[in-house]
């Protein structure tokens, strides 16, 4: 019997299918074991890529711990803390901003290694390479005692200058420019409790400086007679009113004979004349 030609391209079409189907799972299995391999050496490779960067990081960090550690110097001679300059410091290996810190400390002077050891800024290593070249001649504790004895001196605050004020504990630069500021603006102090008069000055730093000041006389006056009402109300203690009164009595009943007269202004109580009287005359 005879297979028709369509009979045998179906035959054929079977086999090819048949044999595809047998090679298909080696194929895939090969394929497979190439793509393991394949990401088995791409994981190793990168691994060693990873290890190679780690030892080059540390090579560099273990090269800059030993440089940082080869910066620092001995110091070619014995000196004195308190008279190194920023260049000496750097010289010894601090960087600017760690020298201009050592410098505010020995500015206020140093007297020893103990003390020099607590400047926080100071290497643990730099320490120990200048702790036996330090020396702290005995003119620092002269010129301490010099330096106390000034500070512990009687101060007139009628005459004294800006910089004998800052002496004065608990008395910087703001309350020594007050302190001035109001003295001129007085005509000078009659009494050192007025100082309690600046702003927020208080009885806690008055209490510091009361046994440490004095007030001399040299009081500037205002001529009841003469005066002006501009001059008069410029004195801290009289106001416009006060001043405006005191011109006008004085142009209705002529000069002032005694200062007691201008309490005849209603606007002038024993209080106010107190006050006022050391700063006035006829």
């Amino acid at each position: 019997m005879s297979i028709s030609k369509r009979n045998r391209r179906g035959i054929w079409v079977l086999i090819i299918l048949c044999v595809t189907l047998a090679y298909i799972p080696r194929v895939l299995a090969e394929w497979s074991q190439e793509g393991i391999q394949v990401s088995h050496e791409t994981i190793a490779i990168a691994d060693k890529k990873v290890k190679e960067q780690q030892q080059v990081a540390d090579s560099k960090k273990k090269r800059k711990y030993s440089n940082k550690k080869k910066a620092y110097k001995s110091p070619p001679t014995k000196f004195d803390p308190n008279e190194y300059s920023r260049e000496d410091w750097m010289y010894l290996g601090l960087s600017e901003k760690q020298a201009d810190v050592v410098l505010k400390f020995t500015s206020r002077g140093v007297a020893s290694n103990q003390e020099l050891e607590k400047i926080f800024v100071i290497p643990e290593e730099v320490f120990k390479l200048i702790q036996d070249s330090t020396y702290y001649p005995k003119k620092a504790d002269k010129l301490a005692k010099t330096n106390r004895s000034k500070i512990e001196s009687i101060i007139d605050i009628n005459t004294a200058s800006f910089e004998e004020l800052k002496t004065l504990p608990g008395i910087g630069d703001f309350y020594a420019k007050k302190i001035i500021e109001q003295r001129e603006n007085l005509g000078g102090f009659v009494g050192k409790e007025q100082l309690l008069e600046l702003w927020k000055f208080g009885t806690e730093r008055y209490d510091k400086i009361q046994d440490r000041i004095i007030v001399s006389g040299g009081i500037k006056k205002l001529n009841v007679n003469t005066a002006d009402i501009e001059t008069l109300k410029n004195h801290p203690y009289i106001s416009y009113k006060v001043a405006n009164s005191i011109v006008k009595m004085r142009e209705v009943h002529g000069n002032y004979r005694s200062l007691e007269e201008i309490m005849k202004s209603v606007l002038i109580n024993q209080e106010l004349f107190s006050k006022i009287r050391p700063y006035l005359t006829f």
